[in-house]
């Protein structure tokens, strides 16, 4: 039986404050059955400060992955552009670690992950869709129905060339925070034509 199946990250750092409660509170909603319809008793929320640490968390989860699961995973934290490329940036003290974009969808495509929501929450993060090929974005839904779509479709906070916010207060960043209001007031109850809410809406 196919399965939607929540990862969510969050790479700690000095400088943001809100990034812990943001994957708590995706967690919660998108495990809601009324909302995201993920696998409360299989998904995840965790926090990474290293390379290895994001790399274990991914390889983990997706250990005997089914083909027929959708992966919803959610990333905030910091996110940098060396040469080019997109990279998820840790912090550990001192010490930054740095995966480029190309390791993680090499580690979607390696454990046969062939449906997938990505939301990423940092700065420049635009740029990780860049050149990615997927399904079009109408065919990919929050809501439940009967067959999970196929192909992946990416969220992020921000475009290539700017970067992302917390809120004023710090209680969560600016992009959770609308998701998280868009999928609780469903559109701010604007209907949609068939009672689901889509990536496009």
């Amino acid at each position: 039986m196919e399965k939607r199946l929540l990862l969510a990250i969050c790479s700690p750092a000095s400088d943001l404050k809100a990034g812990n409660d943001d994957i708590s509170r995706i967690h919660t909603h998108l495990c809601k059955e009324t909302l995201g319809c993920c696998d409360r008793s299989i998904s995840k929320h965790k926090l990474c400060n290293n390379s290895s640490s994001f790399f274990s968390a991914i390889s983990d989860f997706l250990t005997d992955w089914n083909s027929n699961n959708q992966l919803l995973f959610y990333y905030t934290g910091h996110g940098v552009v060396k040469n080019g490329t997109y990279h998820f940036q840790f912090e550990n003290g001192d010490k930054k670690t740095f995966v480029p974009k190309s390791t993680f969808f090499d580690l979607l495509d390696t454990n046969n992950v062939s449906k997938a929501i990505i939301f990423i929450d940092s700065c420049y993060s635009g740029q990780l869709a860049e050149g990615q090929k997927g399904e079009s974005e109408t065919d990919i839904s929050i809501g439940f129905g009967e067959n999970l779509p196929k192909g992946i479709t990416i969220l992020t906070s921000s475009s290539a060339v700017t970067k992302s916010y917390e809120s004023e207060d710090r209680s969560g960043s600016v992009f959770t925070d609308i998701l998280i209001d868009a999928l609780d007031s469903g559109l701010d109850g604007k209907p949609t034509d068939d009672g689901y809410i889509y990536i496009n809406d």
